[in-house]
């Protein structure tokens, strides 16, 4: 009885620890699967813009639309910690690529895609085409 007295509190702390452990994970879980529900929310209105502005590429408001669009997209995808390095530098790159030819000056497009290019080349790694 005087073991189970001196164990019990020693028990209580690792159950209250892995209980504890658990609910970080269903956390981060939670904060993943809601990160990933933005971001096809935004990969939506970027599919939706850049669609619009393929119909209509001369429309100023539809390019600026399309180049707020993307550009969120890709820098929200770029700093996605829920997101694996191999999915979005990728995607962010593609999109961001889309963004300097409507946008020759975006300076974020610019910045980016050195960045992620950088990235690439100190890995030793072939930049996506």
């Amino acid at each position: 009885m005087r073991l189970l007295k001196h164990l019990l509190p020693v028990l209580l702390l690792v159950v209250g620890s892995l209980a504890l452990a658990g609910g970080g994970q269903q956390t981060g879980d939670a904060a993943a699967k809601k990160e990933r529900e933005k971001i096809a929310q935004l990969k939506k209105a970027y599919e939706k813009a850049k669609a619009t502005h393929i119909a209509k590429p001369k429309d100023q408001k539809v390019k600026k639309g399309f180049v707020d669009a993307a550009t969120l997209y890709a820098r929200t995808v770029m700093f996605a910690p829920s997101l694996a390095p191999k999915e979005k530098y990728p995607e962010a790159l593609r999109v961001y690529r889309e963004v300097l030819k409507a946008d020759p000056k975006n300076r974020e497009a610019k910045d980016s895609i050195q960045t992620i290019e950088s990235i690439y080349t100190s890995m030793g790694r072939p930049i996506p085409k």
